[in-house]
Parts: structure tokens; sequence; C-alpha cells
């Protein structure tokens, strides 16, 4: 979660520290602050080393946006992904889906009634079909 905790308010796009904080978030939030503030140097050259966008200029802010395959990349060379720890790729996709459209997750298209939909809307998808298909 700590992970969570780092894309969610150190490397979100224009992130902010101001919102309405229960007493718990606040006491996690200065506990987890120091920790970056401690490794915010260390961290800030990792994004840098695996961010194509690194040292772009935007809106007065450097850049160290990573995408998702970078993302992916610098886990695996890590061994945080799928390797010694329980941090599995799945849990990666569904983490940073929750900063896009929910509409467009990959946990959304997995729910069967929108499948259903799918193949129905798309039914030559199904190799079954393209084998009939192909002998007519």
């Amino acid at each position: 979660m700590k992970l969570d905790h780092l894309f969610q308010h150190n490397y979100k796009p224009m992130a902010i520290k101001n919102k309405c904080k229960s007493q718990e978030e606040e006491k996690a939030f200065k506990v987890a602050d120091k920790v970056f503030d401690e490794y915010q140097d260390k961290l800030t050259q990792v994004f840098h080393h695996f961010s194509k966008k690194s040292g772009n200029v935007k809106n007065g802010r450097k850049d160290t946006t990573l995408e998702i395959d970078e993302l992916i990349d610098m886990l695996k060379k890590a061994n945080l992904l799928e390797g010694k720890t329980e941090l599995k790729l799945q849990d990666v996709i569904f983490m940073l889906e929750r900063y896009y459209a929910p509409q467009n997750s990959l946990q959304s298209k997995l729910d069967q009634e929108k499948f259903d939909a799918y193949i129905e809307a798309n039914p030559m998808l199904l190799k079954v079909n393209q084998e009939a298909a192909a002998k007519e």
C-alpha cells in the first residue's frame, strides 16, 4: 500500500497535499511523508532513469511521468513484480486503473455481462464462428 500512497500523493500529475483528512490518515501521512522526504532524491533518480519524458518541462514543472510499460519494467527489474514479493501484475494494473475512467478498466471489462455483450456484438471473434464461416 506504500506504493499506492506514492502514486496517489507524490507521483500523480499536479498532485496536492491540501485536502481534509481524518486523524488516522493525518498520522499515516506524516509517517509516510518523512519516508518520502528521506528517499525523495533516490526515488526521483529512479523515476528519471525509467521515464521517457524525463527532463521535459510542463507548466514550469519537471515531468517525470512514467508510462505503464515503464512502471512494469521498473518493477520487474527491481524483482518486485511476480518475483520474490506478493505483488502481481494484475494488482498493479488494478491499482493504476483507479486513476483512470472506471468504465475502461480491466476489471470492468472482465465483468461477465460486459464480456457477453462484447461477444454478441462481435461474433466473429469466436474461433467456432470463424471456422464455420470459413467452411461456407
